[in-house]
């Protein structure tokens, strides 16, 4: 049986189709980052940083608490100070989903 060498056709995948294959970049990203980490060009990961993959859950991610305080409400605002927040989520809601 011949083969595609007996015929001198190439045997390699064009460089436009192998750039395609999602497979191939990601295995072509970690060599290139094994390398930068060789070199000394990029820190190594940390424990902590390995851990986590992302993309995650909202649900998993720590709370963040900001410092600045939030300020008042108008004086003619029907909505109690401390629902502002949720009114404000809602209504973000339903301007994007609604």
């Amino acid at each position: 049986m011949k083969n595609a060498e007996d015929y001198g056709l190439p045997i390699e995948l064009p460089d436009e189709l192998r750039m395609k294959s999602e497979k191939f970049h990601v295995r072509e990203e970690k060599e290139r980052k094994k390398q930068r980490v060789a070199n000394g060009e990029e820190p190594e990961p940390t424990d902590e940083q390995s851990k986590t993959k992302y993309p995650i859950e909202d649900s998993l991610l720590e709370p963040r608490r900001s410092e600045v305080p939030l300020p008042n409400a108008e004086k003619d605002f029907t909505v109690p100070n401390d629902a502002v927040s949720d009114l404000l989520m809602v209504w973000s809601f339903l301007q994007t989903f609604g």
